[in-house]
């Protein structure tokens, strides 16, 4: 007569997810303009606010008129579900919204069904509701409300307790986790952004020995001083990161032998880049520039310098 936990939750999945989300979400925001159709590369939608209101509100609105007037909504329909009240009628307009806006405290409650004689989730008791597999269907006797035991009672309190404090101490490790990377990351950042300023200021006096000496052990057994210093007077190089005014981290991506950090240069000269350093545990790897925007007359620099870098003027 009553139907199962398994039954309900998939019906429940149904109706929240499918109907719910994917479909009236998906209608409502693409009426709204809420909708993202592909922009940098993004698909779907986010209702927030006013927005998050109505579609939970049309929602609740498509869970209470299909039960009033069906007895089951679409997902009730497909698994052979039927709402009732005591006595096997279709509940009223008031039970069936105490039904469903008591949800949020079957979030809190979600285990409720298990120990419920009756397998009802709390919105279903407070609202006086069953859930009954519709083959069961008309009752020939008013549904029997058992009263909970003593050790019922106990075993349901006990379960939620435990519940709750490993949820806590769940999102508490969680928050430390993050909280202990993210002062990693801003540990590393700062060392980073303190070795672009280093950067700058070898282009502008044209002395390279200490950010060579700083370099990584590996680096120096590969690339010579001479070879450095060439590479740091690459005419890229020396307009984006000489006279650094403005440095921001975009991204910081670890590795298990280096770690490569990003971020957005601005200098005095009004050119803006990209620096991409490379890091290890004995010292800096590499750093790359990538010019995003600069003024005309700087652009035609180092494309002259460029060309005559590839001549053999340079």
């Amino acid at each position: 007569m009553i139907a199962g936990n398994f039954r309900k939750s998939i019906a429940h999945f149904i109706d929240i997810f499918v109907i719910g989300l994917l479909i009236v979400g998906s209608l409502y925001a693409i009426l709204t303009g809420q909708f993202n159709f592909g922009e940098n590369n993004n698909y779907g939608f986010n209702l927030t606010g006013i927005h998050f209101g109505i579609w939970l509100g049309l929602v609740i609105f498509y869970l209470v008129w299909c039960e009033r007037k069906f007895q089951k909504t679409v997902g009730g329909k497909l698994l052979g579900l039927t709402v009732t009240n005591q006595q096997g009628k279709t509940p009223t307009v008031k039970q069936l919204f105490i039904r469903h806006i008591g949800r949020i405290f079957d979030i809190l409650l979600f285990m409720t069904p298990l120990f419920s004689p009756t397998k009802q989730r709390f919105s279903d008791m407070g609202a006086g509701t069953f859930v009954l597999r519709s083959s069961h269907l008309p009752l020939k006797e008013t549904i029997e409300i058992k009263k909970w035991g003593r050790t019922r009672k106990i075993l349901f309190g006990v379960a939620h307790i435990v519940l709750i404090l490993s949820f806590i101490f769940l999102v508490g490790h969680v928050s430390i986790s993050t909280s202990n990377k993210i002062d990693t990351l801003n540990t590393s950042s700062q060392r980073e952004q303190k070795f672009l300023k280093i950067t700058s200021e070898a282009i502008e006096t044209n002395n390279y020995e200490h950010l060579y000496e700083s370099t990584s052990s590996v680096y120096k057994e590969e690339v010579s001083r001479e070879d450095f210093r060439k590479k740091m007077e690459n005419p890229i190089i020396m307009h984006a990161a000489s006279g650094i005014e403005n440095i921001q981290t975009i991204q910081t991506y670890p590795n298990q032998k280096f770690q490569e950090t990003a971020f957005w240069v601005k200098n005095d000269k009004g050119v803006i880049s990209q620096a991409f350093v490379i890091f290890d545990e004995k010292g800096w790897i590499d750093i790359h520039f990538k010019i995003i925007d600069a003024p005309e007359a700087i652009i035609n620099k180092i494309q002259q310098a460029l060309e005559a870098q590839n001549n053999g003027n340079y």
